[in-house]
C-alpha cells in the first residue's frame, strides 16, 4: 500500500490525519474520476532476457528502463541548460549507512526545475528531504530487499511477457487500496513520494519501468498517459503500478501500528552524515544538528 505524502513527501510536517491508517496515494476526488478511466489492455513492449539487467540493491536508479529522461521529460521537451548541481556521481550524505548521491540530487533539482521555481539552494535541500524516507526504510529493512527484489522480477517477467496488468497486480501487490483492478492512479506532481513522482513524470508512456525503491518498498511502474495543462505544475498523470512492500512495514499495519506516524519517528531520529566539507546546508533544516 501507498501512503499519501505529500512532497517530501510530507512526513514533515503530517497532513491532518484520517481514519485509515493507510491512505490512498491520491487524494480521494481524483481516485473517483481514476474509477471512470476504461483499463488500458495492450500489452507492454517485450522484455530483455534479464528484465532488471544492471539493477543493484544499494541503487534503485542503476538499470531502470524507461525513465531517466529528466533532461527531455515527455511531452513539453523541456531541457535542462543550466549546469547540475554536482559536476560528477559521488555520495554526498549518508543516511543510516545509506548513501545520497549526486546523481540522485541532479535528477530531482532537474525535475523541480522544469515546473516550479525556486534557487537550487532550496532544490537542493527539497531534494534531500524528499529522499530521506526512502533511505531511512532502505536501511531498516535491508535484509529483506534480495527476496522483495526477486518478487519484483517475477512481477516484471509477468507482465513483459503478456501477462494482464491486473492480474500480475492480484498477485504480487501490496497497493491494497487501489482504485482499480491494475492499481491506477491519477495525480500530480509532488503528490506521490520521490522517486515514484520523478519516474511517473519522466518515463515514456506504455513502458515498464523498475524496480524503483521509495519508502515503501520496490515498484514496477507503467505510464499510461499525461495531461499537460497550462502549467507545468498543474500537470497531471496517469500511472499504473505493482508494489512489493517491505514485510516489515506490512506486519507492524496489520499488528494496528499507525504507519505514518512511525515512519515520520524513524526519519526523525535517522543519523545524517555530511561526507564533504562545505555541504552541511544539504541538510534540511529541522535536521541539523
Amino acid at each position: 500500500m501507498i501512503l499519501s505524502l505529500l512532497c517530501f513527501a510530507s512526513l514533515f510536517p503530517l497532513q491532518a490525519e484520517v481514519p485509515e491508517r493507510r491512505k490512498p496515494l491520491i487524494p480521494a476526488q481524483q481516485q473517483e474520476a481514476a474509477k471512470e478511466a476504461p483499463a488500458k489492455q495492450e500489452p507492454t513492449e517485450k522484455a530483455p532476457a534479464n528484465p532488471f539487467s544492471g539493477a543493484q540493491q544499494g541503487n534503485p536508479f542503476a538499470g531502470m528502463e524507461g525513465a531517466g529522461k529528466a533532461q527531455q521529460p515527455w511531452p513539453r521537451n523541456f531541457k535542462d541548460t543550466a549546469p547540475p548541481p554536482f559536476a560528477n556521481d559521488r555520495p554526498v550524505l549518508r543516511v543510516n549507512g545509506i548513501d545520497i548521491s549526486s546523481r540522485e540530487l541532479n535528477q530531482l533539482v532537474s525535475y523541480y526545475r522544469s515546473f516550479r521555481p525556486g534557487s537550487d539552494a532550496i532544490l537542493l535541500i527539497d531534494a534531500v528531504a524528499a529522499l530521506l524516507p526512502s533511505k531511512v526504510m532502505q536501511a531498516h529493512f535491508a535484509q529483506d530487499l534480495g527476496a522483495m527484489n526477486t518478487k519484483i522480477g517475477e512481477a516484471a517477467k509477468a507482465i513483459k511477457t503478456g501477462t494482464d496488468f491486473a492480474e500480475v497486480v492480484a498477485e504480487y501487490s501490496d497497493d491494497s487500496e487501489a482504485p482499480t483492478a491494475d492499481a491506477r492512479y491519477t495525480f500530480g506532481r509532488e503528490t506521490a513520494v520521490q522517486p515514484f513522482d520523478w519516474y511517473s513524470f519522466t518515463s515514456m508512456e506504455d513502458r515498464l519501468t523498475g524496480p524503483l525503491l521509495t519508502v515503501y518498498g520496490y515498484h514496477l511502474i507503467e505510464v499510461v498517459g499525461h495531461k499537460a495543462m497550462p502549467m507545468p505544475a498543474e500537470d497531471t498523470v496517469d500511472v499504473r503500478h505493482v508494489l512489493v512492500m517491505y514485510p516489515g512495514l506490512k506486519k507492524l499495519e496489520e499488528e494496528g501500528t499507525d504507519i505514518r506516524s512511525w515512519i515520520k519517528q524513524q526519519v526523525q531520529a535517522a543519523k545524517i552524515e555530511v561526507l564533504e566539507v562545505g555541504l552541511e546546508n544539504l541538510v534540511p533544516p529541522e535536521f541539523r544538528k
